[in-house]
């Protein structure tokens, strides 16, 4: 028996819904993939970033920087002795 035009409007508008159901389901899945592995990254790379106390740090290197220099002194003078 073949369908009636009625049964194949349903069957298509059935295929409809589900299509548009796997689109928003892909759509929701992707934005999810999108804030887990770019958004969020970026957010805590800036945060990071912001955790870090730039003034201590380079007091750091200069006090590394001047006791480099101080070694320099000793190396000189145990040459002399």
């Amino acid at each position: 028996m073949t369908p009636n035009l009625e049964e194949k409007i349903d069957e298509i508008l059935k295929y409809q819904k589900s299509a548009y159901r796997w689109a928003v389901f892909r759509a929701v899945i992707s934005l999810l993939f999108f804030l887990l592995f770019v958004l969020l990254p970026i957010i805590a790379t800036v945060m990071f970033i912001q955790s870090f106390d730039f003034a201590e740090i380079t007091n750091g290197l200069q006090n590394a920087q001047n006791a480099s220099g101080q070694m320099d002194q000793i190396g000189e003078l145990l040459k002399n002795i």
